[in-house]
Formats: structure tokens, C-alpha cells, sequence
């Protein structure tokens, strides 16, 4: 996989834009340590920054809609930089070509943020988007 050191960085204007969302920039910051994801383990990281708890505490309602504005969203537009790839058929997110261009800028937006990272619990479900429960009808239906 080439290291994006020769990639060029986005223009100045653009990758302040991408930075510019939070989903995009907690995307980023993941990337700063590990090297891949699943779209559901950034929801879930993501839903848990954002509401300043862990994951355990949160809806799945709401590590769905955080989910959902990954895909359809903020993955894309960074995936059309080359910051990172995003395989579809898998949900799995990885660092980009390009990624290694804007590193430098990125750790310090989060150093700048404070932002530190998240743990996951390792019981947690890994995909809330096909987990709904299977409720039995009532005799009212």
C-alpha cells in the first residue's frame, strides 16, 4: 500500500473544509493510530465522543443516525481526497493514500481539540444497522 508520501495534499482551502465537520475530524484522529475500521466502530466511537460518554451509554438509535451520516456523508467526501478508502461491500474504512500529506495537520487539530481517544468495550455489538430486534405481533395486530 503506498505510504502517500509522494501524494500531494489537498489545497489549503479544501482540507480546511473537511476539517471543518467533527465526524470528519474524529474520523481523522482515528486514523492518526490505527490503520483501519468499520463504518459501525467509528459510529460508535464517534456517538461516544459527541455525547462526552462511553459507547455503553448510548442508544443504538443514535450510533445508527451517527452511522448513517458516515456513509452517506463524510466517508465519501474523505474518501475523494484519498485521505482514506472506504471498501462498501464490507463497510471497512483504511487509511488513504493521500493521508500521510495531511498527518502533520491533523495531529495538531487534535492536540488543538484535546480530543483523546475513546475505548470501546469488546462485548459491544459491531453492527447496530442490521440489529434491530425481532418483535413477536400482538394480539391487537
Amino acid at each position: 500500500m503506498n505510504t502517500g508520501v509522494d501524494a500531494p495534499s489537498p489545497d489549503l482551502d479544501t482540507l480546511y473544509d473537511l476539517l471543518s465537520a467533527a465526524r470528519r475530524r474524529y474520523v481523522l484522529y482515528y486514523f492518526l493510530k490505527y490503520d483501519q475500521a468499520t463504518v459501525d466502530e467509528l459510529g460508535q466511537r464517534i456517538a461516544a465522543r459527541e455525547h462526552e460518554g462511553s459507547i455503553e451509554g448510548e442508544s443504538a438509535e443514535l450510533v445508527e443516525a451517527v452511522t448513517v451520516s458516515l456513509i452517506h456523508k463524510h466517508v465519501p467526501r474523505l474518501a475523494d481526497h484519498g485521505l482514506v478508502t472506504y471498501d462498501r461491500r464490507n463497510d471497512e474504512i483504511g487509511v488513504g493514500e493521500r493521508f500521510e500529506a495531511i498527518r502533520e495537520t491533523v495531529e495538531r487539530a487534535r492536540k488543538d481539540e484535546e480530543v483523546e481517544p475513546i475505548e470501546i468495550d469488546s462485548d459491544a455489538p459491531r453492527s447496530f444497522r442490521y440489529s434491530d430486534p425481532v418483535t413477536e405481533p400482538t394480539s391487537d395486530e
